[in-house]
């Protein structure tokens, strides 16, 4: 009975953790050949100013204060050339009326001496929601006209906003809300969202992911010595104090006579933060042998199948920057 009981809280404990650390990676390029030298065609109908981003995140991308990409004329050598079509740029309104929720006269009835409300109203706000759509179409050519990379990128925006004027009617609102430029304005905006996004895509990046701390011991019982190390383990890792959050639990480890595999997976994720896939992927198989819960088994397939992935990317990021 007390091993089942150890067994669903150690379940919903997994479930449950709300910990984490940032976890730095190398992503790789989309484009396995390497292209140092672009050339950005002009864009036709390009009043959201899509060149003028895509030039300004590529001529300033870097990887470890590198420059990744050199920007070249039409009759310049180059290693790639940049095509983009706007496929669709434009806007949906919608006009309605909110309920303010205030009480107001709507007609009245005048004498010489006075007026005298015949009907009472709820008094309506105009508003206006407004759906910014951008879809665009970039590839990347080689000097022999070859694809290298295609995507059509989505984005989208919502503006939802309401107006309080003096007069419900007023013509003032109507022109506020169809104002010509709106469309330039918010496109240039998912435009320049897109020009990053792009950038990523075509380039060794970097990013960073999340992954959960266990912050509660749940499979064996601790004494209050061993509670309070690794409650000051958790602490440490929360501080972004590795290698004194690592000393902790390697402590621990060997005195709980390595049967926590809550420690295991943390020792783990220190391991995976540092780059070491190999060693990380040891502690995770440990976690996953000596935990008995199937729920918590497939929470540390899952784990190492990320691991496995991620170190897959990074190898192919280092190989496309040695070539």
């Amino acid at each position: 009975m007390q091993l089942y009981f150890l067994l669903v809280i150690s379940i919903f404990f997994t479930a449950c953790s709300n910990k984490y650390i940032n976890i730095k990676t190398l992503e790789p390029s989309k484009v396995d050949e390497k292209i140092k030298s672009i050339y950005i065609e002009d864009i036709q109908n390009d009043n959201i100013k899509l060149k003028n981003y895509l030039e300004n995140e590529l001529v300033n991308k870097k990887l470890d204060s590198e420059k990744l990409f050199f920007l070249k004329e039409k009759d310049e050598l180059f290693d790639a050339k940049i095509k983009a079509n706007i496929l669709s740029s434009k806007v949906y309104s919608d006009f309605y009326f909110q309920d303010s929720g205030t009480i107001k006269c709507l007609s009245y009835i005048t004498t010489n001496d006075y007026a005298r409300c015949i009907e009472y109203g709820r008094e309506l706000i105009p508003c206006q929601r407004k759906d910014f759509e951008l879809e665009v179409e970039i590839k990347v050519l080689n000097k022999k006209q070859k694809t290298l990379f295609s995507k059509v990128y989505e984005k989208t925006k919502i503006e939802d906003r309401c107006y309080r004027f003096n007069y419900l009617y007023s013509p003032f609102f109507y022109n506020y809300t169809e104002r010509s430029n709106d469309i330039e304005r918010y496109n240039s905006r998912l435009a320049k969202k897109i020009a990053i996004d792009f950038t990523n895509d075509i380039s060794v990046h970097y990013r960073y992911y999340k992954i959960k701390i266990i912050d509660t011991i749940n499979s064996i019982e601790l004494d209050n010595s061993h509670k309070k190390i690794f409650d000051e383990s958790i602490q440490l890792l929360e501080n972004k104090s590795y290698i004194q959050a690592k000393n902790k639990l390697l402590y621990l480890n060997k005195h709980l006579k390595n049967k926590s595999w809550e420690v295991y997976y943390n020792l783990a994720i220190l391991s995976e933060l540092n780059l070491e896939y190999k060693k990380a992927k040891t502690f995770y198989d440990v976690a996953k042998k000596i935990t008995p819960s199937q729920e918590n088994k497939e929470f540390l397939d899952k784990a190492i199948n990320n691991l496995l992935e991620i170190e897959k990317k990074v190898k192919k990021a280092k190989s496309q920057l040695n070539k």
